[in-house]
């Protein structure tokens, strides 16, 4: 469960697979959130998330069906020419330059290897604002 500084549920958070999940969420500046969690046995683990940063990249990475739509958006001494690029295994299979935000690149799974790959999201100086992993599965053979 997600809960801001004066206990107030921001968002319910629920696993999928061995404790994995997702949700969204965004933060407002100023505010402190907490998220709890509650294992299957009962215990309760909780931990503060960091504060809002005024420079910075929101990324994601949105699989749907045989397309992957990646979304960012930049503001504040993050708000400047970028670069985007995703690897693949070592190797750059894709590389743009961005000068807006916000940002969408939409790919289909035609022009991605299987497996594991990262988008990253630099500036002209090579520090890294965001980066994500997703997986692409190979196709289902008939």
């Amino acid at each position: 469960m997600l809960k801001d500084a004066k206990g107030g549920e921001v968002n319910v958070i629920e696993t999928v697979s061995r404790g994995r999940g997702l949700f969204e969420f965004t933060p407002e500046a100023g505010v402190d959130y907490k998220c709890t969690f509650t294992t299957n046995d009962g215990r309760t683990v909780s931990a503060r998330l960091p504060r809002v940063e005024t420079d910075g990249v929101a990324l994601q990475v949105r699989p749907g069906g045989s397309n992957y739509t990646i979304t960012f958006t930049s503001q504040g001494a993050a708000a400047q020419k970028l670069g985007l690029s995703i690897m693949h295994q070592g190797y750059v299979e894709f590389f743009e330059q961005v000068s807006k935000s916000p940002y969408t690149l939409t790919l289909t799974s035609d022009n991605l290897d299987a497996g594991v790959h990262q988008v990253t999201v630099f500036d002209a100086q090579g520090r890294v604002w965001a980066d994500r992993l997703f997986f692409v599965s190979t196709p289902q053979l008939s």
